[in-house]
């Protein structure tokens, strides 16, 4: 997780993987992948197409674009849709706008500086999932379709490389 002066939801499988990164400490902005496409700790994979379809339809609306603390229906900020750091690099994957206007939110900027809450999640609801077995990934659900609900700011996410 990379801490930005807003949020942002990577989902460029070609970046190297990292823990989300502070992008600006003052009103926390921070960066990361919500999720790639790699078999989860639950067994499911979620395909590119499905991710990148899910989070533009997520994205069309700022205003339900929600990111919570744990999947704990608080809201404690927003997924922007980039962000311009003070070296002039764009960032535009998952980036998350923290709320300074509640103390839930001031908790959770502290918890990322102290690098506890490390990792994003995503919550939603599957539509189209298959039954798949392979060499590379053995057994699994492959996830082709969904509707993305929310963005959650965790301690490590379902998603091993989120």
């Amino acid at each position: 997780m990379r801490v930005l002066r807003t949020y942002d939801i990577m989902l460029d499988m070609r970046v190297p993987l990292q823990d989300i990164q502070l992008l600006k400490s003052d009103d926390l902005v921070v960066a990361g992948y919500a999720s790639v496409e790699l078999v989860d700790k639950q067994g499911d994979l979620i395909t590119r197409e499905a991710l990148r379809d899910a989070f533009k339809k997520y994205m069309a609306s700022p205003e339900y674009s929600n990111v919570q603390l744990a999947h704990s229906n608080i809201q404690v900020g927003s997924v922007i849709p980039e962000y311009i750091d003070t070296q002039g690099k764009v960032w535009k994957s998952v980036v998350v706008q923290l709320r300074d206007d509640i103390e839930k939110a001031r908790e959770v900027a502290s918890e990322i500086r102290k690098g506890n809450l490390r990792g994003f999640s995503i919550g939603g609801q599957a539509f189209k999932r298959m039954n798949k077995s392979d060499s590379k990934h053995g057994d699994y659900r492959e996830i082709s379709k969904l509707e993305l609900h929310e963005v959650t700011i965790c301690e490590k996410g379902i998603n091993p490389e989120s």
